[in-house]
């Protein structure tokens, strides 16, 4: 699909296929065309997140399972100790003070992916295949990058990174190994007093809304992921 055809799509219908309110006709036309395209993929899976994460603002649960370990990975990795998850009882309200990022998440999306719309992020997006999960790296720019966890993906090969550019503010952002190099698929800023505590419930509910929609595996062990990074570094 060219990118004229692909600018026809408008946010409106993507967020209308995520809600399940188009029509089967709808339905099936859009699905054929987002099979088709990349770029109308990434656009899409950005929608589902935001509608699962809506969705799930009234009904608590549990911490992703994946991010869970994700985390766990990292921290026995670095050798800090873990942070409690929170208890579900939390997560209606943390979840409802960070819904304005998932309703305009479209919009912050598709500036965060132009190079350079986030401090650090062309740089991060470089070398996200170089930092072992459970390490960081001081980017040349002054931010700190920190690998969370590794996937298997619909997408291919899928990283959830911590990009810390500032003392007050953190990205954390999924990027998918392309053929030549790393592409951030999705990312999520907030603010925080400190830049590597918890992130919020509702930042976490849309990394895994975004990871499910993806079709993403469990957090890799650090053997799969170091055979798997040092495959991409010797090609």
């Amino acid at each position: 699909m060219s990118e004229n055809a692909n600018q026809l799509v408008s946010d409106e219908m993507l967020m209308a296929h995520a809600d399940g309110e188009l029509s089967d006709h709808d339905t099936k036309a859009l699905d054929a065309r987002i099979a088709r395209d990349p770029d109308l993929q990434a656009r899409h899976a950005v929608f589902v997140a935001t509608s699962e994460a809506l969705r799930t603002a009234l009904s608590p649960g549990p911490v992703p399972k994946r991010l869970i370990q994700a985390v766990q990975n990292s921290d026995i990795k670095s050798g800090k100790a873990r942070t409690p998850p929170l208890k579900a009882s939390f997560w209606p309200v943390a979840l409802a003070a960070t819904l304005v990022v998932g309703v305009g998440l479209g919009w912050a999306f598709q500036a965060a992916m132009k190079k350079g719309a986030l401090t650090g992020l062309a740089e991060a997006e470089r070398v996200t295949g170089t930092v072992q999960t459970g390490n960081s790296l001081d980017l040349a720019d002054g931010a700190r990058l920190r690998a969370i966890g590794t996937f298997e993906t619909a997408r291919g090969l899928c990283r959830l990174m911590l990009l810390a550019p500032s003392s007050t503010t953190k990205t954390r952002f999924v990027a998918c190994r392309t053929n030549t190099d790393w592409q951030v698929a999705f990312s999520v800023s907030e603010s925080s007093e400190d830049v590597f505590a918890p992130a919020s419930a509702g930042s976490d509910e849309l990394i895994d809304s975004f990871l499910d929609s993806i079709n993403a595996s469990p957090a890799l062990s650090f053997e799969e992921e170091r055979e798997l990074l040092l495959e991409i570094k010797v090609k």
